[in-house]
């Protein structure tokens, strides 16, 4: 089996049919088609239906997609990596954060980043966990910012704490259940989940839980901070988010805090990643930068919104 037929077979896969693959490849369409023949007929097995509307995976192809796409990934950031040790830091990263916790540390950090490495191809994508967990274990996000629930597996990622996130109950100026003051009050509410993937957040399980109360059911799921902010700004929709959120000039005045009666265990912050890949020299800056920008942001500074 040849390499450049894995990777032939991997990019027509990523470009949905030959002529794109092709395309993106710089070759000409023959060529694909012969390389995955030749893939093929190593494995003997059918890895591609063809049709006037692109490719799609067979039961063998699916198969060998999940490892042989990893396997590329991983030869790219090795190549990348050898670049890296002398000191060329070019390449690509991908990061996904959760983006309410992270509105004012991950613009910081990626700042910071971009200073050090310019040359580097930055892939931001917005998710929390457990909703990036396929492209965390599988090498196409590298890193993920974002709250730590109890459940992520620490056998096989590594989390390290960054800072305490204080969350709140938000919901627009002149909500009906604005006076509220206790969360008992708000069980019958219209509650935007985010980041959930069509379930009950982590966050809002737990709060909920901590105060022996049943879980509100979802009645929005978004995983779109644009679209969250927007809902909750102009619908009757209430939803946990952190209350430093509140102090930025597009928010003030639109959206409040409840001041309710339970206290709430601060959302904690973390980086993780794989434990069994070593990240690459560019990652590994990436973690740096966030754990400088964490400590700056955890010191008792007034009006970081983090302590």
């Amino acid at each position: 089996m040849k390499l450049t037929s894995v990777q032939t077979f991997v990019a027509v896969v990523k470009a949905g049919s030959i002529h794109a693959a092709a395309r993106d490849m710089g070759v000409s369409q023959p060529a694909v088609s012969k390389s995955l023949r030749t893939l093929e007929d190593d494995l003997a097995a059918p890895l591609l239906t063809r049709s006037s509307h692109g490719v799609e995976l067979t039961t063998y192809g699916k198969a060998f997609y999940q490892r042989a796409h990893v396997v590329i990934d991983e030869l790219r950031k090795a190549t990348e990596d050898m670049a890296q040790l002398r000191g060329i830091l070019e390449g690509q990263l991908s990061i996904a954060i959760a983006p309410a916790s992270t509105m004012q540390f991950a613009p910081m950090v990626i700042q910071d980043f971009r200073r050090v490495c310019p040359k580097v191809e930055l892939h931001i994508v917005e998710g929390i966990w457990p909703s990036v967990a396929v492209p965390l274990r599988d090498g196409s996000v590298d890193l993920l910012i974002g709250p730590v629930p109890d459940e992520i597996p620490r056998s096989e990622l590594t989390v390290e704490p960054l800072f305490a996130v204080e969350m709140a109950v938000v919901m627009r100026r002149g909500h009906p259940l604005a006076k509220a003051t206790s969360l008992k009050e708000l069980m019958q509410a219209q509650w935007l989940h985010q980041g959930a993937g069509g379930s009950a957040s982590v966050l809002i399980r737990r709060v909920f839980a901590e105060q022996n109360l049943p879980v509100p059911p979802v009645s929005v799921e978004s995983q779109s901070l644009t679209a969250t902010i927007m809902m909750l700004q102009a619908m009757d929709l209430v939803a946990l988010l952190p209350r430093a959120m509140l102090q930025m000039d597009a928010l003030k005045g639109t959206l409040v805090a409840l001041d309710l009666k339970e206290q709430f265990r601060p959302n904690q912050l973390g980086l993780i990643y794989r434990s069994d890949r070593v990240l690459t020299r560019v990652g590994q800056l990436f973690a740096t930068h966030a754990r400088r920008t964490a400590a700056h942001l955890s010191q008792p500074v007034r009006g970081t919104g983090y302590r």
